[in-house]
């Protein structure tokens, strides 16, 4: 095809058997393996607005005498295939949950059980459910679904013993993070998100369990406990989710007033300080985040499901990694799978990425957030969210547009028909200021053209903070915060004086937590609602997650729900109002002693090393030693 002037490979047959397929080897002569079957899975990919987008995802697979079984990690199922690898002989929905409400506008089964591993034995298989938390089991000659069997966190492998009497579970996330500062930390345990998280294992005995139809119920009712008070939302026409980068809430909003929020934390609030050896005190870091909060809305007990970038720019517009995911970005981050884009060998070198497009592969059936809204009609606007384009590295006297890639994944046709290309990526040499300049350039023009959608995505992703640069306005990494957090009340107040502020909603967030410490949970981290229909200094207390401001945008739209993640989540408790508070927000300005905007421009790397910092997204081993080299100033220090 030729783009923008530009001859481009085509992407090839979506329902290709080199993707979503099982493929069979013959091992009889181990010199020799040999191909002998491909067979693909699942429902085809077709063009037609609302309908298949994303292959199945096989991912757990297991053979018994008769059959081969492979669990479908997005179309909720299991298929059983002839011995030989050539036939579908049958296929088994999984999902327990039934009832209109956990059916898409469509009349389709909402996805979300997310099956991964499989183990089979006695006439039964044995189906690791990822997304509730629980055990299938199967009958072999039918494919019946038996029961549910509640388990662990994230369930992703399992194993009978040999005498077919007990099952063993792995639990990925087991029992979670818990926290990774403050009283309740174990001080021997890491800071780190990644390095805390330690899977568990469940053990059952199968003499003596419950009845099955008692066992699903628990399933369900444990999976459905969120949704049992939910309160109607007012019908809002846009909504806009801002996506930041990595802090947690202690770290930024732990010094708000009637909060649960640990202050001598907040190096990041209204008495902040440095990390940096020539350290400073007393400095208003985020004096807007901070009267936006007591304007209009915040959580403080909000938990992204995220562990780092890779796995929460999927998580931000509603795709649940799948196991094999899960596997490829911990492997990476923990340094077992290194990716390097020069590389010779052929093939995507990265099998994760913050600022990138959901690869092909992690493209649920029914789609994300991005195909949600589009195929609703109600239309969508991106700025910076999961785009490969060309970055920092142009022409002479050309400003940079953000990442710099040698490898690009295809882009879901809602996100590249609604891109502005001009809104730079992630690239934290690019001023958070310069962001907002060309947001508000293009969404004049929406505005005049009457052209404002329902949902619009931006990013602002300096407050990930890096290397101070003195010369170009950044004394201190806190001065990336002050940058990103004057950027956001800019937008905000914009907002606030425009036609349809009336009729919306801004929700702003972060991808993950990973590179900051909190006193209740590594996981917690910001939430704030920003619109005339919140109630003014509103904290809420009530269970959050991801998936929380998922089903809110969904209700405000009038959508319903995506998948079981939005489905089941808590919805944000108690912070809209009747009437509407119309007043407009004025941005306060930053602490000149943290960052001075008029000074602020964009990098000038001098060396490939400076370059690299600026871009990563995610540098695991980086964080890690920022965190150490910090560990002496993440408590307020006392004055002298």
């Amino acid at each position: 095809m030729i783009a923008e002037g530009k001859t481009i490979p085509g992407l090839g047959d979506e329902n290709s058997d080199r993707g979503s397929s099982l493929w069979t080897y013959s091992v009889f002569d181990r010199e020799h393996i040999t191909l002998t079957a491909k067979l693909r899975l699942g429902t085809p990919i077709t063009d037609s607005p609302g309908e298949t987008v994303g292959g199945a995802a096989p991912t757990g697979v297991v053979a018994s005498k008769d059959a081969v079984f492979v669990s479908l990690a997005h179309s909720d199922a299991i298929a059983k295939v002839s011995p030989d690898g050539t036939r579908l002989l049958a296929q088994a929905e999984l999902s327990p949950f039934a009832g209109s409400i956990f059916r898409d506008p469509a009349g389709r089964p909402l996805r979300g059980v997310m099956p991964s591993g499989v183990a089979v034995g006695g006439g039964r298989l044995y189906v690791a459910e990822s997304g509730i938390n629980a055990v299938a089991v199967l009958d072999t000659d039918t494919l019946q679904v038996l029961e549910h069997i509640p388990v662990g966190w994230n369930p992703t492998a399992v194993a009978l013993s040999s005498s077919g009497s007990t099952l063993y579970v792995i639990n990925s996330k087991g029992k979670g993070s818990g926290p990774n500062a403050g009283r309740e930390r174990d001080p021997a345990a890491p800071t780190y998100i990644g390095s805390l998280e330690l899977g568990s294992l469940s053990a059952i005995s199968f003499p003596g369990l419950p009845p099955a139809d008692a066992l699903t119920q628990i399933v369900v009712s444990a999976n459905s406990a969120a949704i049992a008070n939910s309160t109607p939302l007012p019908r809002l026409k846009h909504c806009f989710l801002i996506i930041r980068e990595n802090r947690t809430y202690d770290e930024v909003l732990g010094d708000v007033p009637g909060a649960n929020g640990d202050a001598s934390l907040a190096r990041y609030g209204m008495d902040g300080w440095t990390e940096e050896k020539k350290q400073a005190k007393h400095l208003k870091v985020t004096p807007n985040l901070h009267a936006l909060a007591a304007r209009f809305a915040i959580s403080d007990n909000f938990y992204v499901d995220s562990d780092v970038s890779a796995d929460g720019h999927r998580w931000m517009v509603g795709i649940q990694p799948t196991p094999f995911f899960n596997t490829a970005w911990t492997s990476s981050y923990g340094g077992r799978r290194q990716s390097s884009p020069t590389a010779e060998q052929p093939g995507r070198r990265a099998l994760f990425g913050g600022a990138d497009a959901p690869m092909p592969e992690d493209e649920p059936q029914f789609g994300s957030l991005w195909e949600h809204v589009a195929a609703n009609g109600q239309g969508i606007l991106n700025y910076g969210e999961g785009l490969e384009i060309e970055g920092n590295v142009e022409m002479p006297g050309a400003q940079p547009e953000g990442q710099r890639l040698l490898l690009n994944a295809p882009l879901p046709k809602p996100v590249f028909e609604a891109s502005d290309r001009r809104f730079p990526t992630f690239n934290l040499g690019i001023p958070d200021q310069f962001r907002v300049r060309e947001f508000e350039r293009d969404f004049r023009l929406k505005l005049a053209a009457g052209k404002v959608p329902a949902l619009i995505v931006i990013r602002l992703p300096n407050d990930h903070t890096a290397d101070p640069r003195p010369g170009d306005g950044y004394p201190f990494r806190a001065s990336y915060v002050a940058d990103n957090d004057l950027a956001l009340g800019r937008i905000v107040a914009f907002l606030s004086r425009t036609s349809i502020w009336k009729d919306s909603a801004v929700f702003v967030t972060e991808d993950d937590a990973q590179s900051g410490v909190d006193h209740v949970d590594a996981h917690r981290s910001i939430l704030l609602v920003a619109s005339p229909w919140v109630k003014p200094g509103m904290v809420s207390h009530g269970h959050a997650s991801m998936g929380s401001i998922t089903r809110t945008i969904d209700e405000l739209l009038g959508l319903g729900p995506l998948n079981l993640e939005d489905a089941l989540a808590a919805e944000i408790t108690g912070i809209f109002d009747a009437q509407p508070h119309l007043e407009p927000y004025a941005t306060r300005a930053a602490d000149p002693r943290v960052f001075i905007p008029a000074r602020a421009r964009f990098a000038k790397p001098k060396s490939k090393k400076e370059s690299a910092a600026l871009l990563d997204v995610d540098d695991a081993d980086e964080i890690r030693k920022q965190l150490k080299k910090e560990a002496g100033n993440l408590r307020r220090p006392n004055d002298d």
